[in-house]
C-alpha cells in the first residue's frame, strides 16, 4: 500500500486529481520516471500505459467507466464516440474520458493545429476487450 503525506490542502488537491499515478508503487514509479527522461511524449506515455496494464488499473473502474472504455475501442473513430457516447451526457463523458486518460488506460491527444483528437488504447488492454475478458 503506497502512502502520501500531505502538508496543506493544495497538496491534497493534487494528490486526489492524480490519485490514479500511486496505485504504482514508488519504485515503478521512480524507475519508469528515470526511463522516460529521453523519450517524447507519446513513448512516455506508453510507457505509463504499459505499467497500468501491469497494475491491471482497469479494475478500479466502475461498470459504467468499463463499458465507457468498451465503447471507445469499438467505436475507433473519435467522431462515433463523441455523438454516440459523450454527446448523451457530455460532462459524464468528458470526465470519464479524462479520468481513463489520467489513469493511463488510453492515450488521448488533441492536435491543437488540426483540431483532430486521437485515442490509443494498448494493443495488450484491446486484446482483453476483444476476448470479453474485462
Amino acid at each position: 500500500m503506497n502512502y502520501t503525506c500531505v502538508e496543506n490542502r493544495t497538496r491534497a488537491k493534487q494528490v486526489f486529481e492524480n490519485f490514479h499515478y500511486y496505485f504504482f508503487c514508488f519504485a515503478c514509479r521512480k524507475r519508469a520516471e528515470k526511463f522516460c527522461e529521453n523519450l517524447d511524449d507519446s513513448q512516455t506515455k506508453n510507457v505509463w500505459m504499459r505499467l497500468s496494464f501491469k497494475y491491471q488499473l482497469w479494475k478500479e473502474l466502475d461498470k459504467d467507466e468499463i463499458n465507457f472504455l468498451k465503447a471507445i475501442y469499438y467505436l475507433r473513430s473519435w467522431n462515433r464516440i463523441y455523438h454516440e457516447v459523450i454527446k448523451l451526457d457530455s460532462d459524464y463523458g468528458f470526465k470519464v474520458l479524462f479520468k481513463l486518460d489520467k489513469m493511463y488506460l488510453i492515450y488521448y491527444n488533441k492536435n491543437e493545429l488540426t483540431g483532430q483528437i486521437k485515442i490509443i488504447i494498448l494493443e495488450d488492454l484491446q486484446s482483453l476487450i476483444r476476448d470479453k475478458n474485462i
